[in-house]
């Protein structure tokens, strides 16, 4: 019995062992082989395979099987291609790509392509994007490092927008790429836009927006703006004079020597201008800066005798007014006529530093008697934000919500009082 036990234990393990010593066969012929799709650090380049059988069943003929088997990597060793996350990021909403950083999507790094071949991938580009439905950021975006790749490709662009048909769609994607690529020869292209007859108003305004939006705006794209804010259409000449607001903010926050001259020149033709609208247009420009050392000169201004003048004032002060500002503000609170005016200035009070009691209490007595809607609606916004921790206005707040008519005013003045604790 013992010997056809140890015979059978013996054929199992030369079994055993055959199939080891062809796994490691296999191995090393795998490894040889095999296409080089597989990581360095998971396959150790010197392999070596150990293994020894043996059998100590008492009365059993004693047996020791031992088999070996090694394997060396020769040539290049093989990797997987790194990948970046970025390569697979996806892309925002269209309607929110306006908004997007540019840190916030990089670049891929292309090969070397010829001129022809970029212009090409570019007429490519703009015709996936105009039928594209998903992912079109990555296609703006795409557009902008091929614009960058050579100075010609902006004006061809340009020039395809005013030969070819596109959806309005892709056209308000192509000048946020001319925006995105941020050159000369970009910026150029936009600018050429709006001094030239010919293009829509639509084209025009979307061009302006652009070039105030760059990052490294050129003189002369300043230039061109400024020529339009004051020859152009009122649509237009609005629309440029914030345009050159939003630039004189980056000028300024990259302290560039051309900024004093662009701030005193749209000061100038604030004080200056004598019709209300282009004033308060050049005032709302003056707020885009968000310069709050302006605050001092535009505060001066809500003594104008024209509410449209004084409201525009109101909101550039929401922009560049500082907790200084909150005295002048109240002050006009107090004696302004103008329903819209209060109502700005109200808003006002509500972003910028400063609030206190004295503001409050101003705005409880105010809210008692005021006869516009949209001004209370403001005013109870302000007190939904302070009034928390002063117990004293609870029985006026909750008269108020009882007597107001106003659905929005009296959520809001529920608000205030949940924030006092009262529910």
């Amino acid at each position: 019995m013992n010997v056809a036990k140890g015979r059978w234990l013996l054929t199992a393990l030369l079994i055993f062992s055959t199939i080891a010593l062809s796994a490691a066969t296999w191995l090393v012929t795998k490894t040889r082989h095999s296409k080089p799709a597989i990581a360095t650090n998971l396959v150790d380049p010197n392999s070596n395979v150990s293994e020894r059988l043996s059998n100590d069943d008492a009365g059993v003929t004693g047996l020791q099987i031992t088999n070996q088997a090694s394997s060396t990597l020769t040539g290049e060793s093989a990797t997987i291609p790194s990948v970046s996350l970025s390569d697979f990021k996806a892309s925002e909403p269209d309607d929110t790509a306006k908004t997007i950083d540019n840190a916030t999507l990089h670049s891929t790094t292309s090969p070397a392509l010829s001129p022809e071949q970029v212009r090409q991938e570019m007429l490519a580009e703009l015709s996936i994007l105009d039928i594209a439905v998903q992912s079109r950021t990555r296609h703006i975006y795409r557009l902008r490092d091929l614009l960058r790749m050579d100075d010609s490709l902006p004006g061809q662009l340009v020039q395809q927008m005013a030969t070819q048909s596109m959806s309005d769609h892709t056209r308000a994607d192509v000048y946020l790429a001319l925006e995105l690529a941020d050159t000369s020869a970009a910026q150029s292209a936009l600018t050429s836009i709006i001094t030239s007859a010919g293009w829509s108003v639509k084209d025009g305004a979307r061009a302006i927006i652009a070039l105030g939006d760059v990052s490294n705006p050129e003189p002369a794209s300043i230039n061109a703006l400024w020529e339009t804010a004051t020859t152009a259409d009122e649509q237009l000449a609005s629309t440029a004079l914030f345009a050159l607001g939003s630039l004189g903010n980056t000028l300024n926050s990259a302290n560039d020597e051309s900024y004093p001259a662009l701030r005193d020149s749209l000061l100038g033709y604030a004080y200056g201008s004598q019709e209300p609208q282009l004033k308060a247009d050049y005032i709302s420009a003056l707020g885009n800066t968000r310069d709050s050392a302006l605050a001092d000169d535009l505060v001066s201004l809500l003594d104008d005798t024209n509410p449209i003048v004084r409201r525009a004032t109101a909101q550039a002060l929401r922009q560049v007014g500082t907790a200084d500002s909150t005295t002048s503000l109240t002050d006009t609170l107090k004696q302004e006529s103008s329903g819209t005016v209060r109502a700005a200035i109200v808003e006002t009070l509500t972003d910028l530093p400063g609030s206190d009691e004295g503001v409050i209490q101003i705005i409880v007595s105010m809210i008692q008697n005021e006869t516009e809607e949209q001004v209370r609606f403001a005013m109870a916004g302000y007190l939904e934000i302070f009034v928390a921790p002063h117990d004293r206005y609870q029985p006026v707040l909750q008269t108020l919500i009882h007597q107001e008519p106003s659905k929005r005013v009296r959520q809001r003045l529920g608000e205030a009082l949940a924030s006092m604790g009262i529910r």
